[in-house]
């Protein structure tokens, strides 16, 4: 069947005409006969068996490598999200190890508990996120200076 024009093949592909549009930079079989003088847009048609057999190649040719390529950016984004928890690891230890150094300093009660409860919060957190993030001897060594130093404050962990 012969389709007339970006709807009618959109239409058949059962997409949009922006998609049609694209897929023909692709290879999608449409022809473009020559414009007549004064139109603006050119016309275009396909054959439809032609699409047919276009999109059932691409699709069984592009479903390996869309898989692929699906597999490679969830491991992309799984390091990427790796590296942020870490970052936020540290960033969570340095928080807790600067609030013990606080609460240690202040001779206000009031403000000592409230800065070793911090820190406790920030050390029940490390220990939340890191269980499956694999960390440094350095990171392990810091965050046991921290437990430490919450235990002599009297904190409960």
């Amino acid at each position: 069947m012969l389709l007339t024009g970006w709807k009618e093949i959109a239409e058949h592909l059962r997409c949009g005409m922006r998609t049609v549009q694209r897929w023909e930079r692709l290879g999608l079989p449409v022809t473009r006969p020559s414009r007549a003088p004064g139109q603006k847009r050119g016309l275009v048609i396909a054959d439809s068996e032609k699409i047919d057999s276009w999109v059932h190649h691409r699709s069984a040719r592009g479903a390996h490598s869309d898989v692929a390529a699906s597999i490679e950016r969830a491991r992309s984004l799984q390091e990427k999200l790796g590296n942020q928890v870490r970052v936020m690891l540290r960033t969570e230890l340095a928080v807790g190890l600067t609030h013990v150094r606080m609460a240690r300093g202040s001779k206000n009660h009031n403000k000592a508990s409230h800065y070793a409860a911090i820190a406790r919060q920030a050390y029940e957190t490390i220990i939340h996120l890191s269980r499956r993030i694999p960390q440094s001897e350095q990171f392990g060594t810091d965050l046991g200076k921290l437990k430490a130093a919450l235990q002599e404050l009297g904190e409960r962990l």
